[in-house]
């Protein structure tokens, strides 16, 4: 009972330190972290403009919108606007970073994954360890396979946005 509690206690303590992060768009926060997937597209000659990114990732049935801001004259995060608000939207998982290189006309999107879903699976692993090895790795198989559906649903969502970089701007040949 007492690791159950401690476990949970870790868990908890990641996850509100995370939204903290991530509320507050903590520059060197955003920038590090495992990186899950990464594409690198060619820009339009100026590259998109925030608001114009923001379009691209605009709410769907399954999603709620991206925000974007600003960390450098290269650099630009993005992540889900808010909490999933009906129950069938993905909690988000995974958040990305926009490295942009105007001289060489060419940006990288990279996916970036939160660290709550590897503590939670890991917790999840270490307590259920006493209850069994075929229950523990159930349990963890089933969690971490839904962490790889909701992350490919939001980097399905992401790779909009590296389109987005690459299409030409209203007026442009």
């Amino acid at each position: 009972m007492t690791t159950g509690v401690v476990l949970s206690f870790v868990v908890f303590l990641v996850a509100v330190g995370e939204v903290s992060l991530l509320t507050f768009w903590v520059p060197w926060y955003l920038r590090r972290g495992i990186r899950v997937a990464r594409e690198a597209v060619r820009m339009s000659s100026s590259g998109a403009l925030i608001a114009a990114l923001e379009t691209k990732g605009a709410a769907g049935l399954l999603s709620s919108r991206l925000a974007f801001r600003r960390l450098s004259e290269r650099e630009v995060a993005f992540q889900e606007a808010g909490l999933p608000i009906a129950l069938w939207s993905p909690i988000p998982v995974i958040r990305g970073i926009i490295l942009a290189d105007p001289a060489n006309g060419r940006a990288e999107v990279r996916a970036v994954l939160l660290w709550y879903p590897l503590v939670t699976i890991a917790c999840l692993l270490v307590g259920l360890w006493s209850e069994g090895v075929g229950s523990a790795l159930l349990v963890t198989g089933a969690a971490a396979g839904v962490v790889l559906v909701m992350g490919a649903v939001q980097w399905s969502r992401y790779r909009t946005v590296a389109r987005g970089l690459s299409e030409q701007p209203d007026g442009e040949t």
